[in-house]
C-alpha cells in the first residue's frame, strides 16, 4: 500500500505524466467521434480571408490537411497541460513557500483537472483558432513567470524575447482578441520597475531588458492601431472588433426573432434583406446558424452595398422592436457560460451512448464545482489583496485573466 502511494506521488510530481494523461484522454474521447471537427466558420481559415488574421491559415497551409492540423493541435494541447502544471507549481511556490498538503492538493488537483477537463480539450480537434489560442496563452504565461524568476544570462534573454516579442505576436496574429493581454502584462511589469527603483527582481536590473519591454509595448500599441485601420474595409469604420454587431445579430438569429421581424409588413428593406439571406442558408444544415455565411449570402444578394452599415441599422431596428427579447437571450447565453453548459458546444458527446452520457454529467458537475471554487477564490483574492506583494505572481495572474475577460467584454 505504502509503495503504491509512493509510486502515485512520484507520477503526480512528473510533468511528463500529465502529457501522457492528456494524450490518452484525448485519444479515448475523440476516437469514436468525428475527427477533426469543423464548423461553417472553419472554411474561412482554409485560404486567405479578409476577416481573418494570417497565422492560423498559414498553419493550415503548412500542414496541407485539416486532419494533420488537428493532430498537431492535440499534441500542442498535451504540451500545454505540462505548461499549466509547471506554471501552477511556480505560483504555488511563491504563495506557500514550502511543500505542504495544501501545496500538493492544489498542484495535483489543478493539473489533473486541466488535463482531463472537457471544456478545454474539446477545442483541440476543432478547426478554429481557439484550438491553439488556449495553448499559446499558457506558453506565454509560463515564459513570463520564468522570466521574472530568472537570473541574468542567456536563458533570461531567451525568456525575455519569448515573453515580450514571440508569444504576444503569435497570439495577436492568431486571434486579435488576445491583444490587450500583452499590453496589460507589459504595463504591470513596467510599473513594477517604476515603483521599485531598485527592484528586488533580478530580471529588471538590466536597463536593456527594461528598454526592450518598453519598445515592445510601443509595438503592441502600433499593432492595435494598424489592425484598427486594416479592419476599416470590413467594419465600415476604424475599429478592432465587430463582436457587438455579431453578438446582437447572433442572439436574434438563435431565437428566431430575425425571421419573425423580417416577415412583418412594416419592416425596413434592410431587415427584409437579411431575413431573405437567413432563409436561404437555413435550407442547408451545414450553414444554418452561421453569421459569417449569412453575411456572405447577404453580400451575394446585395452586391455593391456595405455590409456593416446595413448590419448596424438592422441591429438598431431589432433592438428597438424586441429589446426585452434581446436581454432575455443575452442573459440565457451568459448563464450558460457561467454554469458550464456552453462547454459542450464544440464537440457533442452527451447523445452518443451510456458511457458518454455518464462522462458528460461528470464533466458538468466538475465544471460547476470549479466555477464555485473560482468564485470563492475571487472573493478571497480581493479580501487579502492588501496582505500580498503588489507585484507578486498572484496579482500578475489576475491582470492576465482580467485583461482577457475585458477584451472579450469590449
Amino acid at each position: 500500500m505504502e509503495c503504491n502511494i509512493k509510486n502515485l506521488t512520484f507520477l503526480l510530481n512528473k510533468p511528463w505524466f500529465y502529457f501522457l494523461l492528456s494524450l490518452i484522454h484525448q485519444a479515448v474521447l475523440f476516437a469514436p467521434g468525428p475527427f477533426p471537427t469543423t464548423f461553417p466558420d472553419s472554411g474561412t481559415y482554409l485560404s486567405w480571408h479578409p476577416q481573418r488574421t494570417p497565422l492560423y491559415p498559414l498553419i493550415l497551409s503548412l500542414f496541407g490537411s485539416i486532419y494533420f492540423t488537428a493532430l498537431f493541435q492535440v499534441v500542442v494541447f498535451a504540451l500545454a497541460v505540462v505548461v499549466f502544471h509547471l506554471a501552477l507549481r511556480l505560483i504555488l511556490q511563491t504563495m506557500l513557500k514550502t511543500s505542504t498538503n495544501a501545496y500538493s492538493l492544489f498542484l495535483w488537483g489543478g493539473s489533473l483537472y486541466f488535463a482531463t477537463n472537457f471544456e478545454f480539450v474539446q477545442f483541440s480537434p476543432t478547426i478554429l483558432t481557439e484550438s491553439l489560442g488556449i495553448s499559446f496563452f499558457l506558453f506565454y504565461f509560463l515564459t513570463i513567470l520564468a522570466f521574472r524568476a530568472s537570473s541574468p544570462g542567456l536563458t533570461q534573454k531567451i525568456l525575455l524575447i519569448l515573453s515580450f516579442l514571440v508569444f504576444p505576436i503569435l497570439l495577436f496574429f492568431l486571434r486579435p482578441s488576445f491583444i490587450l493581454v500583452p499590453v496589460a502584462t507589459s504595463i504591470f511589469l513596467i510599473l513594477e520597475i517604476f515603483f521599485r527603483k531598485f527592484t528586488q527582481n533580478e530580471a529588471f536590473k538590466s536597463t536593456r531588458n527594461v528598454l526592450l519591454a518598453l519598445l515592445c509595448l510601443v509595438l503592441y500599441g502600433g499593432s492595435i492601431v494598424g489592425y484598427a485601420f486594416w479592419n476599416r474595409p470590413r467594419l465600415g469604420h476604424v475599429g478592432i472588433s465587430d463582436i457587438a454587431q455579431h453578438q446582437i445579430f447572433a442572439n436574434y438569429m438563435a431565437q428566431g426573432v430575425l425571421l419573425e421581424e423580417a416577415e412583418k409588413p412594416e419592416t425596413s428593406p434592410e431587415l427584409k434583406a437579411f431575413g431573405a439571406a437567413n432563409k436561404i442558408i437555413n435550407l442547408d444544415p451545414n450553414k444554418r446558424g452561421s453569421q459569417y455565411l449569412l453575411f456572405e449570402q447577404w453580400q451575394e444578394m446585395n452586391p455593391g452595398k456595405d455590409l456593416y452599415t446595413n448590419l448596424v441599422l438592422v441591429n438598431q431596428e431589432l433592438l428597438s422592436r424586441r429589446f426585452l427579447g434581446y436581454i432575455k437571450a443575452a442573459l440565457r447565453n451568459l448563464s450558460s457560460l457561467i454554469d458550464g453548459r456552453a462547454s459542450f458546444n464544440y464537440y457533442p458527446i452527451e447523445h452518443r451512448d451510456r458511457p458518454s452520457w455518464l462522462y458528460f454529467w461528470v464533466q458538468f458537475i466538475l465544471d460547476n464545482l470549479f466555477a464555485g471554487l473560482w468564485f470563492v477564490a475571487l472573493i478571497y483574492f480581493f479580501m487579502t489583496i492588501a496582505k500580498r506583494p503588489l507585484f507578486g505572481n498572484e496579482n500578475l495572474l489576475f491582470v492576465l485573466i482580467a485583461s482577457q475577460f475585458l477584451t472579450i467584454a469590449l
